[in-house]
């Protein structure tokens, strides 16, 4: 039916590491449930993207990649076309197209926070301007780096990306600026280089860039599990993953999720004075009451 149609379709907005890894691991999902939801058999997932490729932040070869294999995953991809509007029935494209959809998944990136737009300093493109050492030079005194500011780095003069891997390396350069402007030494500019991007493309499969070293398939799957896997906190947690992601790798995806919320006490109705000793009973709370009302 034309309900379940649209019940059954998906799009995802954005061509960049989210919106590949979302329309990806979308993909394998739903292809999973089939076997167990034999009347999902309509299922179509698109991935909107406004640029001529995908996975932009990569060379060109490694986006390529990981539209061909989208595409052998079942999903759909529009390239140059840019989403104007977004409604209960699905998005509208610039050129007037309408894609119907009962679940539409925005991945087109982040803005800075809104009290960034109500400061009177000077801004790139929404973010503050900074000096190369991530002072503002408006605003003596005030610092900025991350999501918020327009960093330059010194490395290629380029603007940072918002991503967390130029932010964690700003923060101890801010924080060595801060104590040599205290000690009344000169600061020193912001300069990286960054160590390289990864993406997953579905189950086993990713790319990856690392130090100018382009790889794709299954080792760059690996590779991109090992470098979160580096990140997480605390010997047990990393073990706890190391082989939950092993056993992982032999299986389907998991369609299972189990969720775990506690249980919500409202607090006893009102009552008139004394109106509970009359009726001869105690007015409902706590589980009680939600159970009669969930039943």
């Amino acid at each position: 039916s034309e309900l379940r149609r649209w019940l059954s379709s998906f799009v995802v907005i954005g061509g960049g590491f989210s919106g590949v890894e979302v329309a990806g691991g979308l993909a394998d999902f739903l292809r999973a449930s089939r076997r167990y939801y034999g009347a999902v058999d309509d299922i179509r997932i698109t991935l909107v993207h406004s640029g001529e490729r995908l996975l932009p932040e990569l060379s060109p070869e490694l986006g390529r990649f990981a539209e061909r294999q989208l595409r052998a995953a079942g999903v759909e991809v529009r390239l140059n076309a840019r989403c104007a509007r977004v409604d209960d029935r699905g998005i509208t494209l610039k050129e007037g197209e309408l894609l119907t959809a009962g679940t539409v998944i925005c991945t087109i990136g982040t803005a800075p926070n809104p009290l960034i737009a109500a400061l009177s300093l000077p801004k790139q493109r929404g973010r503050l301007e900074v000096a190369p050492d991530m002072s503002v030079p408006s605003a003596p005194g005030v610092w900025a780096l991350g999501d918020c500011a327009a960093v330059p780095n010194a490395r290629d003069g380029s603007t940072s990306p918002p991503t967390a891997q130029f932010a964690e390396r700003q923060a101890r350069q801010l924080a060595d600026n801060v104590l040599r402007k205290i000690a009344g030494r000169p600061t020193r500019p912001f300069r990286y280089r960054p160590l390289g991007q990864l993406a997953a493309v579905g189950h086993n499969k990713a790319v990856a860039e690392i130090c100018g070293v382009k790889l794709a398939g299954f080792v760059a799957w690996l590779l991109w599990r090992g470098v979160y896997l580096l990140k997480i906190p605390t010997l047990g947690r990393k073990v706890r993953l190391y082989l939950e992601w092993n056993w992982a790798m032999f299986f389907p995806p998991d369609i299972a999720h189990l969720g775990y919320r506690r249980t919500r006490r409202d607090p006893p109705p009102a009552r008139p004075h004394g109106a509970a000793g009359r009726a001869g009973r105690r007015p409902d709370t706590g589980d009680a009451a939600e159970l009669r009302r969930t039943a």
